[in-house]
């Protein structure tokens, strides 16, 4: 295992060849306080992100706006009507300002709850499609997919299978919006491509998100940094809760928002277990009553081994109380959680893993790139002579001493051994 000295030594020479560079960012320190921290990046991360600001620059120089201020009145008024409710200041002045833009990059950021999705993207796109423009609505998660699809009523698409579709640059397109939610999940380097195909294709590009809500797992803040870098007047924030109708409960989101955290639990029915056990036990028992109840319940954790444990536990309560009779176990899948660099690193499996090979793969390796194998391979199974479709899985076997490779461009199996 590398040492201390050995991690210094490998960072020295990273740094003597350009690959590293230092850097310094404000930030959160280990102590929690804001303040400068010291750490680095890489120079394809720099080159990245001066593609992604690049692109962006290019997208806001001027378009087609997609309605007058007129229509855009009556769009709005469609969707207050759809929903049941009017829309909020900041709701009608994002939509109107959206509609009526020539810029062809527009951020819309909002907290969690502020109905970024059901009001403003979905009155834009509405409109968007009344006047005949393709809509393309992406995010980077299946659920939340699938979450834009229902809202929308748009057929959505993972970012990363947008990505992978074959592009042809010189084919005439008609004016398109593309809508993509979640955007803060987007890592720089998918930005980065996401924004030069809307650029090709002539599109209108919408990036929603949250700053404050999770980021991508890939390398890169990209909705951040173009939150800060976009025109005021392409940047649109809706700041107003709408999902929470308790006042006091509204209070407390408020209040974590600003990180206020005494004055959010304060606000919140909270309750205090010192105990790990406990605190899942507790939860299982809130659970089981509101179930009890009739009322709907949701448990939030903080870590997947948390919400194993919790479910466990709430599983096993149903059971001891006859909620749930004639119980079978079946398998899962769970995923690793890793990074892009972690899946290519055959020493990180272990026999036995799985395999699920995703929309990346639909037409088999890049053609332009070679694959290579070095110090310990791992083997996949099947063997090699048997193409691999988009949702199939492989499993992980023993590696052995020896190792070469081979792969065929009909399959996207490639075997060591």
């Amino acid at each position: 295992y590398a040492g201390d000295g050995d991690l210094k030594a490998a960072i020295e020479r990273a740094q003597q060849r350009g690959e590293l560079l230092h850097r310094q960012s404000w930030g959160r320190t280990a102590g929690g306080q804001r303040g400068h921290r010291e750490g680095f990046t890489t120079s394809e991360g720099v080159k990245t992100e001066r593609g992604l600001l690049a692109s962006a620059r290019r997208l806001e120089s001027g378009g087609k706006a997609l309605a007058g201020p007129a229509v855009a009145a009556v769009a709005i008024a469609a969707r207050e009507a759809t929903n049941g409710r009017p829309m909020t200041d900041e709701q009608r002045q994002a939509t109107a300002a959206i509609l009526g833009s020539t810029s062809r990059l527009h951020i819309l950021q909002g907290y969690a709850g502020t109905a970024k999705t059901t009001s403003v993207l979905a009155a834009v796109s509405d409109q968007a499609q009344a006047s005949g423009v393709l809509v393309r609505a992406m995010a980077p998660t299946s659920s939340a997919k699938d979450t834009l699809t229902e809202s929308l009523g748009v057929k959505a698409e993972t970012v990363a299978a947008v990505l992978n579709e074959q592009q042809k640059p010189d084919a005439p397109r008609d004016h398109e919006l593309w809508i993509v939610d979640e955007s803060g999940m987007v890592s720089a380097k998918d930005m980065k491509d996401l924004l030069a195909r809307a650029e090709r294709a002539g599109a209108t590009i919408i990036l929603a998100g949250d700053r404050q809500q999770i980021g991508s797992v890939g390398a890169g803040a990209a909705y951040a940094q173009l939150s800060d870098a976009v025109r005021p007047e392409h940047k649109h924030e809706l700041t107003h809760i709408v999902r929470q109708k308790n006042e006091a409960l509204r209070g407390a989101v408020y209040a974590a928002l600003s990180g206020k955290v005494r004055d959010a639990l304060a606000k919140a029915d909270t309750q205090e277990v010192k105990t790990r056990d406990g605190q899942i036990q507790a939860a299982a028992e809130r659970y089981q009553e509101a179930q009890a109840a009739g009322k709907s319940a949701l448990v939030v954790t903080l870590s997947r081994a948390d919400r194993t444990d919790v479910n466990r536990e709430i599983h096993d309560v149903r059971v001891a109380s006859g909620q749930v009779r004639d119980a079978r176990e079946v398998q899962i899948l769970g995923s690793k959680q890793w990074t892009d660099a972690q899946r290519g690193d055959a020493a990180r499996y272990q026999q036995g893993d799985v395999i699920v090979w995703g929309a990346a793969h639909r037409r088999g390796p890049d053609k332009a790139s070679k694959p290579r194998c070095s110090n310990r391979a791992t083997a996949l199974s099947p063997c090699s002579a048997r193409t691999v479709r988009n949702g199939s899985s492989t499993r992980a076997r023993q590696p052995s001493s020896t190792c070469s490779m081979r792969a065929r461009w009909k399959s996207v199996v490639a075997t060591c051994w």
